[in-house]
């Protein structure tokens, strides 16, 4: 945390009491499997650990990785949950790829499976346009098209005009998460993203235990 945010604590919690006191108060006008909490989540391409058993009074502690570029780069997850417990529709994917686009030989190689759907940007980051991308392959085929919808989302740069994203999806209403709180109310921070880097820690793990050819 920054020093600015530990001054405004106080601040940053009332403006998280208000907005739960907000969304409490519609929630009964909503089926459960209509409130949506979307969020993006960084995975670094290879998990690595900076701690490991060393022997005693050993003066240099080596350990390896497969690649150091893949340590220090990473790929965004973007799930959807919904206030039922439910993983709504598919999960996005978005790769970092030169010049923000898949060559044909990555594209023809590319895994694929119908509950993912995956992009790319140069950065590895979504821009405005990626997001609409999202709406589009994500948001509106997962939902029908008589529900009445609430998104619970957070605020951030390349998101762009968000009103001008969301306004074009019938019936749903998207409230935006206050800056600075997502760690203390948004379902997916409290508690999701954490459960399932878990998992992607226990693949990495074995694959590096095991040494498996992968």
């Amino acid at each position: 945390m920054t020093k600015r945010e530990v001054d405004n604590e106080d601040d940053i919690q009332k403006s998280a009491d208000i907005f739960v006191a907000k969304v409490r108060k519609l929630l009964e006008s909503y089926k459960e499997d209509n409130v949506l909490n979307t969020d993006q989540s960084g995975l670094e391409l290879e998990v690595h650990s900076n701690r490991t058993l060393t022997h005693q009074g050993e003066k240099t502690t080596l350990s390896t990785v497969r690649s150091k570029n893949a340590t220090t780069h990473s790929y965004i997850v973007q799930p959807m949950i919904s206030l039922s417990g439910k993983v709504i529709g598919p999960v996005f994917l978005c790769l970092k790829e030169p010049g923000g686009r898949m060559s044909d030989n990555i594209r023809s190689n590319l895994f694929k499976t119908n509950n993912v759907v995956v992009t790319c940007s140069a950065s590895g980051k979504l821009t405005t346009s990626l997001v609409e991308y999202w709406r589009d392959n994500v948001l509106i085929p997962s939902i029908a098209e008589s529900s009445q919808i609430l998104l619970l989302s957070n605020s951030w740069s390349g998101q762009g005009d968000a009103k001008g994203i969301y306004e074009k999806v019938k019936g749903c209403k998207r409230m935006e998460i206050p800056p600075k709180t997502t760690a203390k109310i948004q379902p997916l921070d409290v508690f999701f993203n954490h459960e399932y880097k878990v998992i992607a820690r226990s693949v990495y793990d074995r694959v590096i235990l095991d040494e498996i050819d992968i």
